[in-house]
């Protein structure tokens, strides 16, 4: 599963309503590559000269307390220097991005995401990545309008892990020119 959103629909949501029939496995992408990292199944090799922050998912981070595996996942790329902003976990900064916030208050989403990626350019970043897609229109114009890369929410961790990998398809595609698999993977 990629997108946040569906993830709490799938983990949360389905459950309650299929009740015990709904016994599917479900994977978050973003924890799949990070344990597939750290058990040495994937080892980023092409350097990527950019130097980012995270911007974290509400739905992943504030509900679900997923906010290490992104961070992983990224200091594992090679060539990327990595700026951690100074509120992680339930502290999070906002994006103006969710919650109909967009439609019903522009200007204040406005805002919002101008402050999150001041936060971002005090850092001294020309990219800003996110897992979110409710974030990424605001923060693309915030960022447009401070020099950071205006690519930078339309990058998501795995994103820059396929790209790194030259697969461009994810942990299952053919392995490319930039990505080292360990000699025991099991090729899918």
């Amino acid at each position: 599963m990629l997108d946040p959103h569906d993830y709490i629909t799938f983990t949360e949501d389905y459950p309650k309503y299929f009740g015990p029939d709904f016994d599917i496995e479900i994977v978050l992408v973003i924890e799949l590559l990070a344990e597939l990292l750290r058990d040495g199944v994937l080892t980023p090799s092409v350097p990527i000269g950019r130097t980012i922050t995270y911007h974290d998912p509400c739905r992943l981070n504030k509900r679900k307390g997923i906010w290490k595996e992104p961070r992983e996942i990224l200091r594992a790329i090679p060539g990327l220097a990595f700026h951690d902003v100074d509120r992680v976990t339930q502290w999070s900064y906002c994006s103006g991005g969710g919650g109909g916030l967009p439609i019903e208050k522009p200007d204040l989403t406005a805002a919002i995401s101008k402050g999150r990626v001041a936060k971002a350019a005090a850092l001294d970043v020309d990219t800003l990545v996110s897992a979110c897609p409710w974030s990424e229109r605001p923060l693309s114009e915030a960022g447009t309008a401070q020099s950071i890369d205006d690519r930078a929410d339309r990058r998501e961790p795995h994103d820059s892990g396929d790209h790194r990998c030259g697969t461009g398809q994810g942990v299952d595609g053919p392995r490319g020119r930039g990505c080292r698999r360990h000699p025991a993977a099991v090729d899918r």
